[in-house]
């Protein structure tokens, strides 16, 4: 086939992108120097949930993703670094869209967040009442 007659490149699924989550979460997490005991007592999750995130036994929750992330002082805009390193791709992104996704993933991250107080706010109000 041609050079310029080559069929466009197809995005990869959602669930192809999955395989490479377990990879992701323990090279980030590596790379703040932190152990799994560090992450776990920050973030409120077990040690055994983080060893079974970064093994691929299970998958994190967005919930559990955002607390790993908060722990570890990283936002999403990290993770999808990290992840695109381990799945070996290179986007091409410029230094002003670097600048915004690490914006944007500070925002959604603090978003996130603020859901996930207000729900333990309004379940800790419920359970008082």
């Amino acid at each position: 086939m041609a050079r310029d007659q080559q069929k466009p490149r197809q995005k990869p699924r959602p669930d192809e992108l999955l395989q490479f989550v377990p990879e992701a979460l323990k090279l980030i997490r590596q790379s703040t120097g932190l152990r799994q005991t560090d992450v776990s007592e920050r973030s409120g999750l077990t040690k055994a949930m983080l060893s079974s995130y970064e093994t691929g036994k299970t998958l994190p929750t967005l919930v559990s993703l955002t607390a790993f992330l908060v722990a570890i002082g990283k936002d999403l805009s990290d993770f999808q670094e990290v992840l695109d390193m381990v799945r070996k791709v290179s986007p091409k992104r410029t230094p002003d869209d670097r600048d915004l996704e690490r914006e944007l993933g500070h925002v959604v991250l603090r978003a996130i967040q603020d859901v996930i107080e207000r729900q333990a706010k309004k379940g800790a109000s419920r359970s008082s009442s």
